[in-house]
């Protein structure tokens, strides 16, 4: 796991270089994610008065 992180923030795993199929549930589910953060964050700049 500790090689895997290592790996990850030296740039030596790209996981957006993956492709993902548009109609696929993965797809999906990224956009859920996207969304959600979106939300996430116009709350965190509500509360933090911006």
């Amino acid at each position: 796991m500790r090689e895997l992180l290592r790996d990850l923030y030296f740039g030596n795993i790209v996981p957006s270089a993956r492709q993902i199929t548009p109609s696929s549930n993965l797809q999906r589910e990224l956009e859920r994610v996207s969304q959600s953060e979106k939300r996430l964050r116009g709350q965190l700049n509500e509360a933090d008065g911006g």
